[in-house]
């Protein structure tokens, strides 16, 4: 509901599902769920159980799982920033964004800026590049695929 009301992006459709609510909720993956639940709590609860006592037992242990985690909360916040700001940019672009093809926008921007400068260790994919620059080079670039692409399109079409 998060995401389909706060960032009006929709993760999955059920709409084509027999007895689905709003296309949200489906009978037949909530059976599967219900399943996956009892198989869960009957089999695996108390193996996770036992395991948080000895970690409990084994505090250094515990530090660095909870060090591992709150790395990993940082960088599903920083992810999650990020990708309001690629929304945001899309949506005042009118264009849809393709993570991958960005990817390799941002790889290829990166490339050639540490050609002419010297790289960092710790910093290797760090770039000096502002992200809205980033965008704009690959607006830039995905319009003119695009025209070549209806180019192409339009030469097979009259064919």
């Amino acid at each position: 509901m998060i995401f389909i009301h706060g960032m009006k992006i929709q993760l999955w459709d059920y709409s084509d599902q027999c007895g689905n609510i709003k296309g949200i909720i489906c009978p037949l993956f909530s059976f599967f769920w219900m399943i996956l639940s009892a198989f869960y709590y009957f089999l695996i609860r108390l193996h996770i159980l036992n395991a948080l006592q000895w970690l409990s037992d084994n505090l250094t242990f515990s530090f660095f799982i909870g060090f591992f985690y709150g790395v990993f909360v940082l960088d599903v916040i920083y992810s999650t920033q990020l990708m309001v700001k690629i929304k945001q940019f899309a949506k005042e672009s009118e264009i849809i964004v393709c993570i991958e093809e960005l990817r390799e926008e941002i790889h290829t921007s990166i490339t050639n800026r540490h050609r002419k400068s010297r790289l960092h260790f710790f910093f290797s994919l760090r770039s000096d590049i502002p992200l809205h620059e980033i965008l704009e080079n690959y607006q830039k670039s995905h319009l003119n695929q695009h025209k070549s692409f209806h180019k192409r399109f339009r030469k097979k079409k009259d064919k």
